[in-house]
Order: structure tokens, then sequence, then C-alpha cells
């Protein structure tokens, strides 16, 4: 049953009313509700209590932690229903490009609780442990591959102001719409360089696409799809992925869209 809070209470009240009871009446040792909607539409209706009262999109992104943390200490209750919450929050959060949520749950979350070793936790652990290695301020993974000409390319060796890495396919409709964004902003590379790392597995089409489209920066596939080591190091559920990199090779962001991609490269 929903909590209903008293009407005669003014929207803050109610509000802090609810975040204190939204959960009084579910049973997170009950694991038959994460094989309904039911628990990750409790979650999300939670969080959105997080939204008001907020007076910029920083103090939103901590008050809404504030609320992870609160479900975080329901959910360990049971660690089948830990687990759930855990996974759905990352591909909540992947999804709308949260990353100040994702490393927040990577160091938050305490899955050392847990006796059991699950299939299902050793994959969290890993995933967790591959989104603090991929955070804003770290260093990205080495790379070391020939390009489509068989160059030779060390990613720790390029100079340049800034590097950007975009994961992307030659099908992949987004990237039609991003790499062109970049292209228009390169110029003559004085100020950024870009490593494309294709995981287009047919290296017939690939070069027929460099071709047409003229994307004269460093080119990099494996041919392998998802299974290249280079994704597997970075992670690449999806494409594009792009990652921003200093002159130093440490993660200055990880803009998604038009808009944050031309931010990113002109600032």
């Amino acid at each position: 049953m929903p909590i209903i809070p008293d009407v005669t209470l003014d929207d803050a009240e109610q509000n802090l009313f609810l975040k204190n009871h939204f959960f009084d009446n579910v049973d997170f040792n009950d694991t038959m509700l994460i094989r309904s909607t039911f628990l990750s539409s409790k979650v999300v209706n939670y969080l959105s209590l997080y939204q008001m009262g907020a007076t910029s999109q920083s103090e939103l992104e901590d008050n809404m932690l504030m609320g992870v943390d609160t479900v975080f200490k329901y959910a360990a209750s049971n660690q089948k229903i830990y687990e759930f919450v855990v996974d759905f929050l990352i591909n909540g959060f992947e999804s709308i490009g949260f990353e100040k949520g994702l490393e927040h749950i990577a160091n938050a979350s305490d899955f050392d609780q847990f006796c059991e070793n699950t299939e299902r936790k050793l994959k969290l652990e890993n995933k967790l442990e591959l989104i603090k290695k991929l955070a804003i301020g770290q260093t990205a993974p080495e790379i070391i591959a020939n390009d489509i000409d068989g160059k030779k390319i060390v990613l720790s060796e390029i100079s340049a102001p800034k590097t950007v890495l975009i994961f992307w396919a030659s099908w992949c409709p987004h990237c039609e719409e991003i790499m062109p964004v970049i292209k228009s902003l390169y110029g003559d590379g004085s100020k950024f360089k870009v490593v494309a790392i294709s995981i287009d597995e047919s290296k017939e089409t690939l070069l027929k696409y460099l071709k047409d489209a003229d994307y004269n920066w460093i080119n990099i596939a494996e041919f392998k799809g998802w299974d290249g080591k280079i994704i597997e190091e970075y992670g690449i559920v999806a494409t594009p992925t792009i990652f921003v990199l200093d002159k130093n090779k440490k993660i200055i962001s990880k803009p998604i869209g038009k808009e944050e991609v031309e931010n990113a490269l002109m600032n």
C-alpha cells in the first residue's frame, strides 16, 4: 500500500514525511519483488522526492545521491534485492550519463557485507571497479595497437593539449550525428587529437566508410566487434562512447550528445 501523508501538512513537510516513511510497507526480503516492475518503480519514485527544493543541478544531484544511500540501507537486508537495486541504478545512471551518480554507487555500495559469491555479485563488483578506473580524474587505460594502416599507436605517447577517444561503428546512427561534429572542430589537429576505435567486424566495410567520410585521424579497429581487447578494457557497451583526455591522458570529460561534445572540445 502507498504511504499517504497528512494533507494538512505543507509541501515541505509532506515531502519529508514521505522520505522517512516511503518504504514502510515494502518487504525488502521478498525477492519476488525483483520479478516485477514494483521495486524499480518504487526506487525511481523515491529518488524523485529529492528533486524538491534543489536550486541548482549540482544540488539536485547531491540530494539524489543521499536518496541512493537510503535505498542501499533498505536493500541491504537481502543480498538478491541489493544486487538488483545496484544493477538497476547503474543501468539507469549509465543511460542518462550521470557520471557523478555512477562514481557514488561505485564507492558507496558494499558487497563485503554478503557472504554468498553469486554470479551477479561478481559481475557487479567487476563493473564497479571498472567505473572507478574510468572515473573523471583517472588516467585513461593505456592503448597500444596498430591503426588501420599498420602504424603502431601508443596512447600515452600522443602529444596534444587534449585527446579524444571515441568508440564508434560505421553502422551506428548516433555515431553519424556525433562524428561530423567532432570533425568540424578538429581542424588541423592542433587543438586536440582524435583516436577513433571502431567496433566494426568487417575491414572492407570500415575502410570504405572511412574513405567516404574522410575521417583523417587515428583510426583503430580490432575487427572483433564487442569482444575486442580495447573495447573490454574500457567497458564499452554502447556507441558512441567518448572520453576527453587532458595532455597527461587523465579523463576530464565523458560528453554525451552534440552540445556536450562541443563544450568539451571548445573550452
